[in-house]
């Protein structure tokens, strides 16, 4: 019981230094991270990472077949429709 005592001690303080070194870091952080400095960085992932690939195929793919996304939009509709009929009974 004894080393149990001291081995819940030990991680009593193991957590309070963990929680001490992770306020630190965000204390840190939070000047860095500006609503500003967030919508550039989204901005300059979707510009040149996979998004702006993944977007550049889909807008092609949009124009190529638009019969496809017409289909989809109007079933999309049409349960948004239907859910608020039924939610309204």
């Amino acid at each position: 019981m004894a080393t149990d005592r001291v081995q819940s001690g030990q991680l009593e303080r193991e957590v309070d230094q963990t929680r001490g070194q992770l306020s630190e870091t965000l204390e840190e952080l939070l000047p860095r991270i500006t609503p500003g400095h967030v919508v550039d960085q989204l901005i300059d992932y979707g510009r040149g990472g996979s998004a702006a690939e993944f977007l550049r195929n889909l807008a092609r793919e949009i124009r190529q077949h638009p019969l496809p996304v017409v289909l989809t939009g109007i079933g999309i509709a049409w349960l948004m429709v239907a859910s608020s009929r039924s939610s309204r009974r």
